[in-house]
């Protein structure tokens, strides 16, 4: 009776049950191929230490509008692997950014340092699987 769920890390905290760390299969499909993808995440774990740094340093500076900028390029490229919780974290970040109102913005920093560190294995296991 359940649906299949291939290439679906589903989370251990029930909270947040419902959302996948990372959906290969869907971004399989939606870049068209597995070389692609390994290629991407390459490129995304490349990029993403220097994300969460410059939004580290936004947080601690106040620097709102950096804020902004910085979270909504993890977001942006968190997406393309339907990476929902990191996207989430992300999202929320962005937006405490772009209204300027940082109340709470460490704590959403931790929530989305913690979400890529979730996502970061996996992405790492495709990599690894393409070389």
């Amino acid at each position: 009776m359940g649906g299949k769920s291939a290439g679906v890390i589903q989370s251990e905290n029930p909270i947040s049950a419902a959302l996948v760390v990372f959906n290969r299969e869907q971004a399989t499909s939606a870049l068209g191929d597995a070389e692609l993808l390994a290629e991407m995440a390459e490129v995304f774990l490349s990029e993403a230490y220097g994300l969460l740094g410059r939004i580290r340093r936004c947080v601690v500076d106040g620097d709102a509008a950096g804020l902004g900028r910085a979270a909504h390029q993890l977001r942006g490229a968190a997406s393309n692997f339907y990476a929902e919780r990191t996207v989430e974290a992300a999202l929320r970040v962005e937006q405490m950014g772009r209204q300027n109102e940082l109340g709470g913005s460490q704590e959403a920093l931790s929530t989305l340092v913690a979400e890529f560190e979730r996502l970061r294995p996996e992405l790492e296991k495709i990599v690894a699987s393409s070389e």
